[in-house]
């Protein structure tokens, strides 16, 4: 079997599709994720509708579902229905004997053109359930919309689901299945440059290295990603400026709200209705340290890869980058491309650690892991620690995770010692160091004297991964069940 970015998500649908009664499961994620590609990859081949929701009234859509309908089960494009309630009986029906699936994408813009569409399903639902063998997929963004409207208490549909998915961005070790011909190190950067999205990992196909990548589609004013924050802005909000000024912030730094509003220029109440909206566009995130669950200093950050790149290199530097050309933006800004790939690069090592946890490989059988940050007393100042994963009961790994092009010193691991042991009680601890370049002699030295201490490179996370892909796919090969072997 051969494995692609979404073969769990696609064996999850595929598993409801065999059993062979029916089946309601919304499909959520953020935008750009790759949920429509999904929902037509495991529709093919099979016998259905699939009708994406249009930027229309009622009977422009009403159309375009009678459309969908009629072509999908063999009747042919012309007619239509003459309501949406005999448009979604006529699929029940059609299902009755078969198996047959309804995907509706975009589900949001239908609803908006015709708001009783969740009700018309609700009766339909409760009518057809027990005899029907449709699959009824319903897709639609943001997030929050979908949790509210569609599975939230108050919604028409509620209870009527039977199950969900929840399609996530695609985490580092999968995304570099979609750029094959990079070294791992580049496939990294560009991974940092635009997160998760496949839609925007696949414009790097054929990319051989990320120094040219990022000239041809970041830094160059015709480049595709050139301007593709803003205008993806400009679809969702209105008063663009108080946006921009907001997530520049975040770019440069700013994470607190009291920061926040004070480099805006713009009163607390204001940024927080402004940091809500983008929240549930699932490009800014509210974080809490490990251990508390509210927080009075809870941190803001982009939590859209693309988004921050954006404002952190082109917002300002646009006119810098016509003047002085992809080649010599690049090189001036390399300093600064290895500072933006630190959390990319926290959040790459944490994945590992599941990767570990999972094969249970990890010292400590943890349940979360999460960075932490606190006040410590002795020096005064805000310290942090990147990784700290625990399973309850005083056995906690913390991790340092530096995306440096010079090895790793001592210093990183006495630190890490000095900071989990003064904050964190624990009957066993375990010191995990993750490195872009490797380890000083001091520092591996260091490590030898301590039986709880680990140092792993990225070179070394990337093989122990891939090895275990490769032998997956191997045991996949040999099952007699598999109809891709």
């Amino acid at each position: 079997m051969t494995r692609t970015p979404r073969s769990w998500e696609l064996a999850a649908l595929e598993e409801r599709f065999t059993s062979d009664q029916f089946e309601f499961l919304p499909v959520l994620g953020p935008r750009r994720v790759g949920k429509t590609t999904l929902l037509r990859e495991f529709f093919r081949g099979k016998k259905g509708a699939c009708f994406t929701g249009l930027e229309g009234g009622a009977q422009m859509n009403l159309e375009g579902l009678s459309h969908a309908l009629l072509t999908g089960f063999g009747i042919g494009p012309y007619g239509s229905f003459l309501s949406f309630e005999q448009a979604f009986n006529y699929a029940f029906e059609q299902s009755l004997e078969e198996r047959a699936v309804l995907i509706l994408d975009d589900y949001q813009l239908l609803v908006r053109a015709d708001p009783s569409v969740s009700s018309i399903l609700q009766h339909l639902i409760d009518r057809h359930k027990d005899a029907s063998k449709l699959m009824l997929l319903i897709c639609g963004a943001p997030v929050d919309w979908m949790e509210a409207n569609v599975m939230g208490y108050c919604a028409a549909l509620y209870g009527r689901r039977t199950g969900q998915l929840r399609v996530n961005p695609l985490g580092f070790f999968e995304a570099r299945r979609l750029l094959p011909g990079l070294p791992s190190e580049d496939a990294a950067i560009l991974y940092g440059s635009v997160g998760g999205m496949p839609r925007h990992l696949a414009r790097f196909a054929g990319e051989t290295s990320a120094a040219e990548a990022l000239k041809r589609h970041w830094f160059s004013t015709d480049g595709c990603f050139f301007d593709e924050a803003m205008a993806m802005l400009r679809q969702e909000v209105r008063a663009l400026p108080t946006y921009v000024d907001t997530l520049a912030a975040l770019a440069n730094g700013s994470t607190r709200l009291a920061d926040i509003a004070r480099e805006t220029k713009r009163p607390t109440a204001a940024v927080i209705k402004t940091l809500a909206a983008l929240e549930l566009l699932d490009i800014v995130r509210k974080e809490t340290p490990l251990g508390a669950r509210i927080s009075r200093q809870p941190r803001w950050r982009i939590a859209d890869d693309m988004f921050r790149f954006w404002f952190r290199f082109i917002l300002t530097d646009a006119d810098r980058i016509a003047d002085m050309g992809p080649e010599a933006y690049l090189q001036s800004v390399e300093w600064a491309l290895e500072k933006f790939m630190a959390p990319v690069f926290v959040r790459i090592c944490t994945e590992y650690l599941w990767h570990c946890r999972r094969l249970e490989k990890a010292p400590v059988p943890f349940r979360s892991a999460r960075r932490w940050w606190g006040r410590d007393e002795r020096t005064k100042t805000e310290v942090e620690i990147d990784i700290v994963a625990e399973v309850g009961n005083d056995r906690t790994l913390f991790g340092a995770c530096r995306w440096t092009a010079k090895p790793v010193t001592e210093h990183v691991l006495l630190e890490l010692d000095d900071l989990s042991r003064h904050h964190f009680r624990c009957r066993e601890r375990h010191l995990w160091i993750f490195s872009r370049a490797g380890f000083t002699e001091g520092c591996v030295e260091a490590a030898k004297r301590k039986s709880n201490v680990r140092l792993v490179t990225f070179a070394e996370m990337v093989r122990e991964v891939e090895a275990y892909e490769t032998l997956e796919a191997a045991s996949d090969s040999d099952d007699p069940d598999d109809p891709d072997a």
